[in-house]
């Protein structure tokens, strides 16, 4: 293939990204626990604001994060944002027409009239903009921290092991599951020698979904036959190992409870 088709490089770029998402810094900037607690925070703070200022100020939070503390991957957390924000425009398009209020434009079109609120527009753009704003703090403290230091930081906070377990098992089973998609697609492209209709195309590629869950299937017996070859004494308590906390990490959950204590004030 001399060029590349869209959905091969939008799969291609998704594994690139969770094989960053993966990367694991030598030294973590921040207390894990109280740096996957501030995560958590901010994001919800994001996600269930009301009003357009809290999602601001958090997406300059994670920016100015990103840029201090990773400045290396603040490409691809540019193209996370927005990655992001396209996904959160297609969804919210409809709202401006859809959504009752004081109308701003008509736009006559064949026989009906599609009518632009002002309320419509609000709705849509805070839709955006808490969208945009929890994928980036949540990404930038995955991307200063490490998954696994997120995933360090919640088994301190007491999470099950089996949970922390899964969880670190899917950042690195993601990529090869979507790389052997991408093999797969590409083995069935090959096989088309002349031009034929898109819905037939369609067809084709779609026979892959069929072989993907026989191959996921059998990853997953592979691994567990493996798991348990390993486990021939009782199983142990895991040792979580405490880091100690430093004015920084005091400075970072206090920044994350005020900025949740804004919000819950706006609401009132």
């Amino acid at each position: 293939m001399n060029s590349k088709t869209l959905t091969f490089r939008f799969l291609e770029n998704l594994a690139e990204a969770f094989r960053q998402l993966n990367n694991v810094p030598s030294n973590l900037p921040f207390n894990p626990a109280l740096s996957a607690l501030s995560a958590l925070i901010l994001t919800g703070a994001a996600a269930l604001s009301y009003d357009l200022k809290i999602p601001i100020m958090i997406l300059f939070i994670s920016m100015v994060l990103i840029s201090v503390l990773n400045y290396s991957f603040l490409s691809p957390w540019i193209k996370t944002i927005l990655f992001a924000l396209t996904w959160a425009s297609i969804v919210s398009a409809p709202l401006p027409f859809i959504t009752a209020g004081e109308v701003l434009v008509e736009l006559p079109i064949w026989l009906t009239t599609l009518k632009v609120s002002f309320e419509g527009i609000c709705l849509a753009a805070s839709l955006i903009t808490r969208v945009t704003a929890s994928v980036a703090i949540f990404t930038a403290f995955i991307m200063v921290m490490g998954w696994r230091g997120i995933i360090a930081g919640f088994e301190e906070l007491r999470m099950p092991k089996e949970l922390s377990f899964m969880l670190n098992l899917s950042i690195i089973s993601i990529p090869i599951f979507l790389r052997e998609t991408l093999n797969m697609l590409l083995a069935r492209e090959a096989r088309i020698m002349r031009k034929i209709k898109i819905r037939n195309v369609w067809r084709m590629l779609a026979t892959v979904i069929g072989e993907l869950m026989l191959r996921g299937y059998e990853r997953a017996w592979r691994l567990d036959k493996s798991i348990r070859a390993r486990s021939f004494s009782r199983q142990e308590k895991s040792k979580v190992v405490r880091t100690s906390i430093r004015i920084r990490d005091v400075a970072l959950f206090l920044l994350a409870l005020t900025i949740l204590l804004l919000g819950v004030i706006g609401r009132m």
